[in-house]
């Protein structure tokens, strides 16, 4: 038999032998009041001692109602709706106008004017942003912009309409191509 098991059979019996006597002890003494009575008990030296477990010499005190309290019922739950987030602005049009989708425009000065329009008009806090190649050029309020001393070459415009949080409204793309004369 391993060793575990020969030392847990032989301290089971005296773990019984204590809850039994634990028992016993426990019979022995009074049980409280189901009532919640105090009781007051005057010792033979004058020290005085209140319990709520009755003693042979002990005087039943009567201990007056307390205060009942009945709160008010409480109000039923009712979750207040969450505000809405304000819808994004949306416009009903917008579009580079000029120049035209694969346009080829002969400029030797490489300079190029793009357009745009739009419906409603441009809201409050809400930009014009041009971009050249993906590169931003220039941001504001006007609704046309020129590209100026560009090299020749195939070159992609972008207009878009930007919120305060420079979030995009709405946006559009042209690809020109610039053209130059060449003396030889």
């Amino acid at each position: 038999m391993p060793r575990e098991v020969r030392t847990q059979i032989y301290f089971l019996p005296l773990i019984v032998f204590a809850l039994l006597a634990s028992q016993l002890v426990r019979a022995e003494e009074p049980a409280p009041s189901p009532q919640g009575n105090v009781y007051k008990d005057v010792a033979p030296d004058g020290s005085i001692t209140y319990t709520d477990r009755p003693t042979p010499d002990a005087e039943k005190i009567k201990i007056p109602k307390g205060t009942e309290y009945t709160p008010p019922p409480i109000p039923a739950f009712t979750p207040t709706p969450k505000p809405k987030a304000p819808s994004k602005f949306e416009y009903d049009s917008f579009a580079l106008v000029a120049p035209k989708n694969e346009e080829s425009i002969w400029d030797n000065t490489g300079n190029i004017t793009a357009t745009v329009a739009f419906e409603p008009f441009l809201q409050s806090g809400h930009s014009i942003e041009f971009l050249l190649d993906g590169t931003s050029v220039t941001k504001g309020t006007d609704s046309s912009y020129q590209f100026m001393n560009l090299p020749r070459g195939a070159h992609q415009i972008t207009a878009q309409i930007v919120d305060s949080a420079d979030e995009v409204l709405a946006t559009s793309s042209v690809t020109v191509f610039l053209r130059k004369h060449s003396i030889k």
